[in-house]
């Protein structure tokens, strides 16, 4: 009967043990997942900041070679070619603009996933508690002599 309740009482260990490694192993990958997540988000800020500085480089050059076209021609910068000067400007903000919107969006469900992710962090905790306690309590059960 001693044999039977220590054979029970190392299957019982073991069986907590393994949930308790589980629950530690689900925390310890949504952590890498949201560590994952921020790196991700770092690398968009970095590369739409030099999108961004390569649009507005671009509209720079057109702006520039606008302007030589005009002084060749012997244009006068107002009116039409001003607006025209002008129209570039604002397209080149506006696709700064739009940069900086998409880079927000991606941001925002970067977060989402991060939320996601450390939710089922904390699910995966609390899942392991309940599932040692359980385990705990019918594992005592079952050894003789202890209720």
């Amino acid at each position: 009967m001693a044999a039977a309740a220590i054979i029970g009482g190392i299957g019982l260990g073991a069986n907590i043990t393994g949930q308790i490694i589980g629950g530690v192993s689900r925390s310890n990958q949504a952590q890498q997942q949201q560590e994952a997540i921020d790196e991700a988000a770092a690398q968009d800020v970095v590369t739409t900041e030099f999108e961004i500085a390569k649009t507005r480089e671009e509209g720079k050059r057109v702006q520039s070679a606008q302007t030589a076209g005009y002084g060749k021609a012997g244009v006068v910068l107002e009116g039409s070619p001003l607006r025209q000067l002008v129209e570039t400007t604002q397209r080149t903000e506006e696709d700064v603009f739009w940069q900086q919107q998409k880079l927000k969006d991606r941001i925002k469900m970067m977060k989402l996933q991060g939320a996601s992710t450390e939710s089922a962090r904390q699910a995966g905790v609390i899942q392991s508690g309940f599932g040692v306690g359980g385990t705990l309590l019918s594992g005592l059960a079952r050894l003789p002599g202890v209720f």
